[in-house]
């Protein structure tokens, strides 16, 4: 770590204490300024800097739980090093209820560009209110980071990825599904991911899985998870914590209906399935006839069921269209241990 980082961090947080305070982008853009909470805390000893943020997107819970319980339960007198914590990088959007502020719209209303996301802004613009706050948390500590956890919820299936080159540290969280793509192979440009890894940073994002919701289990595995990192970073003493049988997983592999009807589920998001398993059947809402069943062309998990639906006015339903996502598996490539 610098000296000027260390300076900062002085100015913030003594050594073997933790505070809460906030910081907000020096001008206001489209009208707001967020505050960001920061949740930071500073060993008796030098360290590495772990970053971890949290709802960029408003509907994506679970991280801003696990912080909470994480930092809770943290004894500054046993961490080694530093640890900085984002919770809400989108403070308006969670209380919004919604994944994007001001709107979210262009993610379901065809013909709608989504602009909002800001997911997409890292390293691009800040002459929006979200170039602002990634800017801020960039130069003031992403820069600065040994490793970044950036904490998700998508609707599907709870998973983590990373560059190839930072394996060990992404099988260090822990969680069961674990996606490993190629260093730069991402075309996703804005991306904290993309923006991390282009200036060398390690870095993974991690989806914790539903979103509007907090399952106890799911929060579980997000605070777990960052500890497991820090141990692996040499902040936090201890073995890891992983689970018995977690996996590597590929290629994506999609189910769609051939037809309308009513699609019953015979597996749930996160199931091991093997080649050839039932998924699920396909009834016709004319007659209530068998007229599709879907099978599992490989070994994998089931990471979506009956596609992804979103927005307050699109609703999860088990009645299909023709042509529609039915299933979507991810094939296992590397089975693990704990």
């Amino acid at each position: 770590m610098n000296k000027e980082m260390e300076a900062a961090l002085a100015g913030s947080c003594e050594r073997d204490a933790k505070v809460r305070f906030s910081i907000s982008p020096e001008v206001a853009r489209q009208g707001i300024r967020p505050e960001l909470p920061v949740l930071m805390a500073r060993g008796r000893e030098e360290g590495a800097l772990l970053l971890v943020t949290a709802a960029q997107h408003g509907r994506e819970l679970h991280g801003i739980a696990a912080i909470a319980r994480l930092f809770n339960a943290l004894d500054p007198a046993k961490l080694k090093g530093t640890l900085i914590m984002l919770p809400l990088l989108n403070p308006p959007a969670v209380w919004m209820r919604q994944q994007d502020y001001p709107n979210e719209l262009g993610r379901y209303r065809r013909g709608l560009e989504n602009v909002w996301n800001m997911n997409r802004v890292w390293g691009q613009d800040s002459d929006t209110w979200m170039g602002q706050v990634t800017e801020l948390v960039w130069e003031r500590y992403g820069r600065h980071a040994d490793a970044i956890i950036d904490l998700h919820g998508w609707s599907s299936q709870s998973q983590a990825w990373v560059g190839k080159q930072w394996r060990d540290l992404l099988l260090a969280f822990g969680i069961r599904a674990n996606d490993l793509h190629e260093p730069g192979q991402s075309t996703m440009p804005g991306m904290f991911q993309v923006h991390s890894e282009r200036h060398g940073i390690p870095n993974m994002t991690v989806e914790l899985a539903p979103q509007n919701e907090l399952n106890p289990a799911i929060v579980d595995v997000g605070e777990r998870g960052i500890w497991n990192v820090m141990k692996h970073l040499g902040m936090w003493p201890g073995p890891l914590e992983l689970p018995d049988e977690y996996y590597v997983v590929g290629e994506h592999h999609e189910l769609h209906s051939a037809r309308c009807g009513l699609c019953e589920p015979l597996v749930q998001i996160g199931d091991k399935v093997a080649a050839g398993q039932l998924l699920g059947r396909l009834w016709s809402l004319d007659d209530l006839s068998l007229v599709e069943e879907f099978r599992s062309p490989v070994d994998g998990l089931v990471h979506v069921v009956t596609g992804v639906t979103f927005g307050e006015d699109v609703r999860p339903s088990g009645v299909v269209d023709a042509g529609q996502l039915t299933f979507m598996l991810r094939e296992i490539s590397e089975v693990l241990h704990g």
